[in-house]
């Protein structure tokens, strides 16, 4: 039943629910999927050989009913992608978990207090810092990262980590410090991580989680073989700082680049989250000097750097996602939009896909303006998913609207499947919205039998279906 709270009383109320919100997450949804593993230079036998991947980026386009085409992008069913993007923004939260548990208690690696610190078997598998490959300045790992290391960091290390049986995070734990890892029982995330690492062929090319253990923008980038794709994959919220900036509602005008062909729209973003991506921050460079740049800019280059990797006639086959949960997801709306927006003069960033996951509202009419331009261009596809009674999604003040294709899970019934559908947030508060919030409740509704014809479909079908997204 839903509980009706007054208006004044909610605003009020709003700063604890989001505190409870990402405490929730914390508790529930870290660790419940395969987490991302690394790629040591010693260690090239974790590595799993797929055959080559096909062009998986269809070459036609689409009229729609209204008139505009819609390009596909590529001919995977969204069921597929979903779940790929489901997982990516799990193991946003708990591959910063891992590296936590060894940057705070390892020796060599990490910095423990006095008489506390242990020795990791190998923190080389997932802590790229102390390679002597050169650094990068867009990125902070020094040499990619697989998931067949990152699994294999954990055999390793049992005697020092815990799990509960039936899952649930991983902690530090050194009362079997004296065991051999092998007379251990294999912990739930290890059975997880072999899904994943023989689901996806790929590797993490970066993990920026520096000084942002407790809270911060925190950002994944995976390069996927097999699917000819990289992901950029931001994660939620997970402590004070994220959560003063989740309540940042106040809008704030975007910055003149970010309006492109949009320049006569008056665009206005979420402040907390506009601050994270395009506030300017110092970054330290090897040579000891400081330079100034936004995080939008440093992931930017770090995603060019990865696509100029690859032979120059290849690049336009590989695809771009863009994904994230709660926090994470509205940073990946914002993200999506901006590449598509200032990056049409890089063929290989034509069209950019974003699935965000429990995402709050990011913008104003004027945003879903510029968004929907980008959407009838073809260069921007946006599936934003969200639960009933999952209170993060819905409109918390009068000036936000939700944007691109809105896939509304039930419980127990048929999802509904329409565009924008941004709910008021006093028809979505109730007892058990934390749950709702969790990315396991997420994973539960997608696979309700009743939702498998509509996720048989493809990225292009459904925005044929959801109306007309000129509203």
């Amino acid at each position: 039943m839903t509980k009706q709270l007054s208006a004044g009383a909610f605003l009020l109320l709003l700063p604890t629910l989001q505190l409870l919100l990402s405490l929730a997450v914390q508790q529930g949804s870290a660790f419940t999927v395969p987490a991302p593993l690394l790629h040591h230079p010693a260690h090239a036998h974790y590595r799993t050989e797929f055959p080559t991947a096909t062009n998986r980026r269809h070459a036609g386009v689409l009229t729609g009913r209204f008139g505009f085409l819609l390009q596909l992008i590529y001919d995977d069913e969204i069921n597929e992608t979903i779940d790929g993007m489901v997982r990516f923004s799990d193991l946003a939260y708990a591959f910063a978990n891992i590296r936590d548990i060894v940057k705070k208690n390892d020796l060599v690696e990490g910095t423990p207090k006095e008489g506390k610190g242990v020795k990791f078997n190998t923190p080389a598998l997932i802590i790229t810092q102390g390679g002597a490959q050169p650094i990068d300045q867009n990125r902070l790992f020094r040499y990619p990262i697989t998931a067949a290391a990152i699994e294999r960091f954990l055999e390793l290390n049992r005697n020092l980590l815990k799990q509960d049986p039936a899952g649930g995070n991983v902690s530090f734990d050194d009362t079997n410090k004296s065991m051999s890892s092998n007379d251990l029982p294999r912990m739930p995330i290890e059975d997880l991580m072999t899904t994943f690492r023989q689901s996806i062929d790929g590797e993490f090319l970066d993990y920026d989680d520096k000084d942002t253990t407790n809270a911060g923008l925190v950002y994944s980038l995976f390069k996927s073989r097999t699917k000819k794709r990289f992901t950029v994959a931001f994660r939620g919220t997970v402590g004070p700082k994220d959560i003063l900036t989740d309540a940042k509602f106040a809008l704030k005008t975007t910055p003149e680049p970010l309006k492109g062909d949009a320049d006569d729209i008056n665009i206005k973003l979420h402040r907390g989250f506009a601050s994270y991506l395009f506030d300017d921050r110092e970054e330290l460079l090897e040579d000891g000097t400081l330079r100034t740049r936004s995080r939008f800019d440093r992931i930017l280059a770090a995603l060019k750097e990865c696509y100029e990797e690859l032979p120059a006639d290849e690049r336009d086959d590989w695809d771009l996602c863009v994904t994230g949960h709660s926090l994470g997801g509205g940073l990946a709306n914002i993200f999506a939009y901006s590449v598509a927006q200032t990056q049409r003069d890089v063929s290989y960033l034509d069209k950019v896909t974003a699935i965000t996951i429990a995402a709050p509202v990011v913008g104003d009419k004027g945003y879903n303006k510029a968004h929907q331009g980008l959407e009838r261009e073809g260069r921007l596809r946006h599936i934003r998913i969200s639960n009933n009674g999952d209170v993060v999604p819905s409109q918390p003040f009068p000036g936000y609207t939700q944007n691109g294709v809105n896939l509304h899970l039930f419980a127990d019934k048929i999802m509904e499947l329409d565009y924008r559908n941004t709910k008021n947030v006093f028809t979505q508060v109730n007892f058990s919205m934390l749950d709702k919030h969790k990315l396991t409740e997420y994973r539960k509704r997608l696979t309700l039998s009743d939702n498998k014809e509509i996720l048989s479909r493809k990225i292009s079908d459904l925005y044929e279906v959801a109306e007309d997204f000129t509203n």
